[in-house]
């Protein structure tokens, strides 16, 4: 038991310097992102052609990345996710310590809901091809983040209430807007994934009735078999590792079965060439 108490607080550590860089370096990869969305819409919709532009190439790269990777941007190198996080853990320890029940939506819900993220992608990307983009900009709380982020306090008030509703939001449900409402984890769920970075699973030795790693996963996934085949349900993976952590029986596992430590190595590779990628482009 200490040892795997060991493990879990090392890769807990590396979790925490991973998105401690991204979160102070390179906050505004998302937003890059996105506005390459927003750019190729706005050039279908005049009927021009796109050109390769730092928005453009941003997107594309963070496509490719996560085709390869799996959704380690959203996991790791997403400021507003990392905020979230923060938010939620720092409420549910207190609550904990108050002994309090934690809040939250149930599974069921959290299943139903997680349709609203297609629902704001389909409308912001509508306001972009009827060139309605600024007010994305505008009131996004995003933009709003950013400013917060970057100490400057002059924000557009609707994109505040935005803000400060999805913040309460956070508080309460583990990932709220990562898995209900975040445009580009839309696109990311949609996505293939490389077999070699997906999360796998050996269910025959499982302790019965253990649902650990559902519990811990903020998407409550039920992980398949790994002899299953692929899951409908891993597109809503964020690549956390927590249920990798969390497995009593190390059955949970990236590539190596058994090996808890073949996670804690890739998501240091993974770091690594992601802030690599950053630096080249810029970001």
């Amino acid at each position: 038991m200490k040892q795997m108490k060991s493990k879990i607080s090392l890769q807990q550590l590396i979790q925490g310097i991973i998105r401690a860089v991204f979160f102070f370096f390179f906050p505004a990869v998302f937003s890059i992102a996105f506005t390459g969305v927003k750019y190729m819409i706005e050039q279908m919709a005049a009927g021009k052609s796109f050109e390769l532009n730092s928005f453009l190439i941003a997107f594309l790269v963070v496509i490719g990345f996560t085709v390869v990777f799996g959704r380690f941007f959203c996991g790791f190198a997403c400021a507003f996710g990392t905020y979230g996080d923060v938010l939620y853990e720092g409420a549910n320890w207190f609550r904990k310590n108050r002994k309090k029940k934690s809040l939250g939506f149930s599974v069921k819900t959290g299943n139903y809901l997680k349709y609203g993220k297609y629902v704001v992608l389909v409308v912001l990307l509508f306001m972009c091809f009827v060139g309605k983009s600024g007010v994305i900009g505008t009131h996004s709380p995003w933009t709003v983040f950013s400013r917060l982020h970057a100490w400057k306090f002059s924000v557009d008030m609707i994109g505040l209430l935005i803000f400060v509703v999805l913040s309460i939001a956070m508080i309460v449900e583990k990932r709220f807007f990562c898995r209900f409402i975040c445009p580009l984890g839309a696109i990311f769920t949609m996505l293939p994934v490389m077999p070699f970075s997906a999360i796998k699973r050996d269910r025959q030795n499982c302790i019965k009735g253990c649902r650990a790693c559902q519990i811990k996963c903020p998407a409550n996934i039920n992980i398949a078999d790994s002899r299953e085949g692929d899951n409908d349900e891993m597109g809503e993976c964020f690549s956390c590792g927590k249920c990798v952590a969390i497995c009593p029986k190390s059955h949970i596992y990236m590539n190596v079965r058994g090996k808890k430590e073949a996670f804690e190595y890739a998501m240091v590779i993974k770091a690594v060439i992601l802030i690599g990628i950053c630096l080249l482009l810029g970001l």
